[in-house]
């Protein structure tokens, strides 16, 4: 694997997605959720989503520090291909 400067796992192999791990801010009793992101030293902003337990595992770290106590980490498993419900959008 190669090192990376903010810390994330990278071993510059690219495979199917099967499945999706999120963090998510936790609002408590509104019962509201939202993808949680992080501002690059490049000033753009990312989403902390990944492919993998590792790769999620080291955005867990900067989970921390954002929001300490209400966050989750959520798995989705569930893979439908939809791109050709956006066929349009794609032309452009």
């Amino acid at each position: 694997m190669t090192p990376d400067p903010y810390g994330f796992v990278n071993d510059n192999r690219a495979k199917p997605l099967e499945e999706m791990y999120v963090i998510v801010s936790d609002v408590g009793e509104a019962g509201g959720e939202g993808i949680m992101a992080f501002m690059t030293v490049q000033g753009a902003w990312m989403p902390m989503v990944g492919g993998d337990a590792a790769r999620i595992g080291s955005m867990v770290k900067i989970a921390r520090k954002i929001c300490p106590t209400r966050f989750k980490v959520l798995r989705f498993t569930s893979r439908q291909d939809v791109t050709a419900n956006y066929a349009e959008a794609r032309k452009n």
